[in-house]
């Protein structure tokens, strides 16, 4: 959603902001989701919705858990499982969108570009887009994250395994591939940019709101 600072405030004022960060899983989406919480913004989370939705069949509890079931590309019946959790992540931004009815965070997953079209000009309408934006320099970080915090994560097509190569030889040659498309798609997608070290160390919701209002420049 496009809008002024004029505008951001008046939303702001009246209880009718309702924003969404962007970005790759383990760039610090969730953490600024909740400063938001902290400072009033009423907070609801897509991985939870779906942990919660896939827990009944499947024993859920967490997002790593969801991270766990999902698996990872080259295991058997991850195809299968990376489209359930999609089926579901748009069931689920779909319902949150209908119920925007105060000053709210929406913390989506990584995987909101694969939505289809017409959902994701919706989040576009309705939600201003803040993309947390990765340096390629933080790629091989955001790796280790993933191996040490197996937050799930669909691959589509960036994964492909070459003649004799190892599982995690392939990880590590298919993951930049793979920020690279994202950041392509989240670019498309965003209202605003924030580059991701410069909020990693913010602890105060009031001053991301403010750094998210002078980016709208």
């Amino acid at each position: 959603m496009r809008m002024t600072r004029e505008e951001f405030d008046r939303r702001l004022a009246e209880g009718g902001l309702a924003l969404t960060f962007v970005g790759m899983s383990g760039i610090g989406k969730t953490r600024r989701a909740k400063q938001l919480r902290d400072v009033g913004f009423k907070y609801v989370s897509c991985d939870d919705l779906i942990a919660e939705r896939l827990k009944s069949p499947s024993k859920l509890e967490t997002v790593t858990d969801v991270g766990r079931w999902m698996g990872q590309p080259y295991e058997e019946g991850y195809r299968e499982r990376e489209k359930a959790y999609l089926d579901l992540e748009e069931e689920i931004t779909r319902e949150l969108l209908e119920d925007l009815r105060q000053n709210t965070m929406v913390d989506s997953t990584g995987s909101i570009v694969y939505l289809s079209d017409s959902l994701c000009e919706d989040v576009k309408k309705k939600l201003l887009v803040v993309y947390l934006k990765a340096e390629p320099d933080i790629y091989e970080r955001m790796l280790a994250l993933y191996h040490a915090d197996p937050k799930p994560v669909v691959w589509a097509d960036a994964f492909k395994m070459e003649k004799g190569e190892s599982t995690l030889s392939a990880l590590a040659r298919s993951f930049p591939k793979l920020l690279d498309y994202r950041a392509r798609k989240y670019e498309e997608m965003a209202d605003v940019t924030l580059p991701a070290k410069a909020v990693w160390d913010i602890a105060d919701g009031q001053l991301l709101l403010q750094l998210t209002r002078e980016a709208l420049g």
